[in-house]
Formats: C-alpha cells, sequence, structure tokens
C-alpha cells in the first residue's frame, strides 16, 4: 500500500525588494519599447495619433535615457531609497503632465491618440503604485 504525501503550496508575499524590481523592470520593459518609437519614428505617428510630432520627438528624446536609468535600477539587489524616489517623482510628473495636456485641449488626439494617452497615464500610474508599495513594504 503506498501513501500519498498531500504537499501544501503556500505563496510568499513577494518581499519589499522584489515587488519594488518587478515595479522598476515593468516600467523599463515599457518605456524600452515606446522610446526608440516615439523619437523615431515621431513624424510617422504623429498624424495617426493626432499629437505634434515635436512633442513626440521630446517625449521619445527623454525617455531613451530614461530607460537606461530604469534598467540600471531595476537590476540593482536592493535599490537605494534616493534612486526610488527620484523615478516616483518623475513618473508622477510624467502622469500630470500626460493628463493636464489631455484635458486642456492644447491637443486634439485621435482615438488612437486618446488610447495612447490613456495608456500612458494607466501604465504609468500602475507601475508608480507598485515601486511605492515596494518602498513601503521595504519599511522605507
Amino acid at each position: 500500500m503506498s501513501t500519498l504525501a498531500a504537499t501544501s503550496h503556500t505563496s510568499t508575499p513577494a518581499s519589499g525588494a522584489d515587488l519594488l524590481r518587478l515595479g522598476l523592470g515593468l516600467d523599463a520593459a515599457a518605456t524600452v519599447a515606446f522610446a526608440p518609437q516615439l523619437a523615431f519614428a515621431s513624424g510617422w505617428l504623429s498624424e495617426p495619433l493626432g499629437l505634434p510630432a515635436l512633442l513626440l520627438l521630446g517625449a521619445g528624446a527623454f525617455l531613451l535615457p530614461w530607460a537606461a536609468f530604469l534598467i540600471w535600477a531595476a537590476r540593482q539587489r536592493v535599490p537605494s531609497c534616493r534612486m526610488v524616489w527620484t523615478v516616483l517623482v518623475v513618473n508622477t510628473l510624467w502622469v500630470i503632465d500626460t493628463a493636464v495636456l489631455w484635458a486642456s485641449g492644447w491637443v486634439q488626439p485621435t482615438l488612437w491618440g486618446e488610447a495612447f494617452l490613456a495608456v500612458n497615464v494607466v501604465g504609468v500610474s500602475a507601475f508608480t503604485v507598485l515601486q511605492y508599495l515596494g518602498l513601503r513594504r521595504m519599511g522605507r
């Protein structure tokens, strides 16, 4: 007669550093995906998004080095508090600026442009929340 041992699958909550690196890594991946397109295809993207090419080019030019910084931050075993607060502040300003741009009437985005702006606001907000929760869970 054989006895089957019951195995218990328990999930342990992610450590603060793990959650923080996850938030930074997702942020870096999204930034790496968007930055080159904005920087090098701004003229082509302008018409379908209904957003000025110069605005898209400027965003892409900023995001290229920002992506490198995010990759570096995500690769740290335990990212420094100062580094994380820099990311939190920049991300928060990005979300606010995007929402103000969208709501202000300064630009007339197409439906695709509105979707693009919405993905920016929701995505960057989600990354920022993950990063903040990771920092809090670390007791910082």
